[in-house]
């Protein structure tokens, strides 16, 4: 992998999703607090912004069967606009095969012990009821996301 891509995550679109979710509830918590994780509002906003623009454009062509993650220092110039892929296909009303999401890689860092923390810190009834899934399955999409 070059420099400027540090890691890739391929994910189902069900992760992905789950993990939308998971990180939309840091938005709960105070700045301070997602500090000690190295983690900004800003860059929690850019993460989420990206993520939403993902959703967004797989739920308007048909959810993308996977998704990848990509960790990178180089970010496209449209900076939350996910890359589509149709593997072939050239209908242009068919959903994608596949999408590409770049996301900046110091949000590696910080991603999945924020996404912890915000697990333990709810109980899991609270975590169903903000989100929509289990923490079982919250915690079975965190496992995608690079540990650094």
């Amino acid at each position: 992998m070059s420099e400027q891509n540090l890691r890739s995550v391929s994910l189902s679109y069900s992760e992905f999703t789950r993990l939308y979710f998971l990180t939309r509830e840091l938005n709960e918590f105070p700045a301070e607090r997602l500090q000690g994780f190295g983690c900004d509002a800003e860059e929690l906003g850019d993460l989420l912004s990206r993520l939403r623009s993902a959703r967004r454009k797989s739920k308007e062509y048909g959810e993308a069967s996977r998704l990848t993650l990509v960790f990178s220092t180089a970010l496209p110039e449209s900076d939350a606009a996910p890359a589509l892929a149709t593997d072939g296909d050239t209908d242009p009303c068919a959903a994608p095969a596949h999408m590409t999401v770049t996301v900046p890689a110091s949000v590696a860092q910080w991603w999945a012990p924020a996404a912890h923390w915000i697990l333990h810190a709810h109980s899991p009834r609270e975590m169903s009821l903000r989100t929509g899934y289990s923490t079982d399955e919250l915690r079975e999409a965190l496992e995608t996301l690079p540990d650094y």
